[in-house]
């Protein structure tokens, strides 16, 4: 995360900020469809400046299944820390919501709206989607002028506080399930990962987390090469593939957000 506090002289000028905000989901948790009503993302953390925090704008963008375009809708919750404890599970990914322990922690919720018309025509290997200001279950409540607040000085840094996310499947039945898959046994290092099977080029992009099936962490992605070789950051691999085993990426959905202090 990239938002940089100023001097109380230099603050007007840092009004507005953007964060890209990535939850996890295991391989292991990704290989089956989404019901409705099922936790898409447990609790996320990320940081944010103390004091209040107005949402202007948001959207996310939900990876493909092997190159077809995702088509659902969700409910995105926030949460924040209560005396320093944070809230409880939602419950196990690719189930039921149905943790506890969490409802006095939530701040806000908004729903997902598909973008429709010539947009989605035009961005055919991905789903995007912006949030509104109700969720599509629960179309009575609204949170317009959404601020999210957490307690002072929670967050990785000072300055910061920790505010959570959460995802749940509203309908559509999203899958994030792969068969791209390594393509051989490839060392501990190696700057490039080469797949088979099914293009990597509609499935992962620059930034993206990858891990296989088993949940090892392969590396992260610097560039897309080709359908078959993938570029990594750092020092490549991080692990040794292991022959036919699928690819994964760690965060299906990117959150998109826009602020205002």
């Amino acid at each position: 995360m990239e938002v940089q506090i100023k001097t109380k002289k230099q603050n007007k000028m840092n009004k507005f900020f953007n964060l890209q905000v990535r939850p996890t989901i295991l391989p292991s948790l990704q290989t089956a469809a989404f019901g409705d009503g099922d936790v898409l993302a447990d609790w996320f953390a990320f940081d944010i400046p103390n004091g209040g925090n107005r949402l202007l704008a948001g959207s996310m963008t939900t990876k493909t299944t092997d190159g077809t375009k995702q088509s659902h809708a969700t409910i995105v919750l926030f949460a924040k820390d209560i005396d320093g404890v944070a809230p409880g599970s939602l419950g196990t990914v690719n189930a039921t919501a149905n943790g506890n322990q969490f409802k006095n922690h939530i701040i806000g919720f908004l729903g997902t709206e598909e973008l429709d018309g010539d947009i989605v025509t035009e961005l055919d290997t991905i789903t995007v989607q912006r949030l509104n200001e109700h969720a599509p279950a629960y179309k009575s409540v609204r949170h317009p002028n959404l601020v999210l607040q957490g307690e002072p000085n929670t967050g990785t840094l000072k300055g910061f506080s920790r505010i959570y996310v959460g995802i749940l499947s509203a309908d559509g039945d999203p899958t994030f399930a792969s068969t791209v898959q390594c393509d051989g046994i490839q060392a501990v290092g190696t700057q490039t990962l080469t797949v088979k099977t099914t293009s990597a080029l509609t499935n992962f992009g620059a930034g993206d987390v990858l891990l296989d099936e088993n949940d090892r962490l392969l590396g992260t992605v610097k560039s897309v090469d080709s359908a078959t070789v993938v570029t990594l950051t750092g020092t490549g691999l991080q692990n040794a593939t292991v022959d036919n085993k699928d690819v994964y990426v760690q965060a299906p959905m990117i959150l998109n957000l826009s602020f205002e202090r």
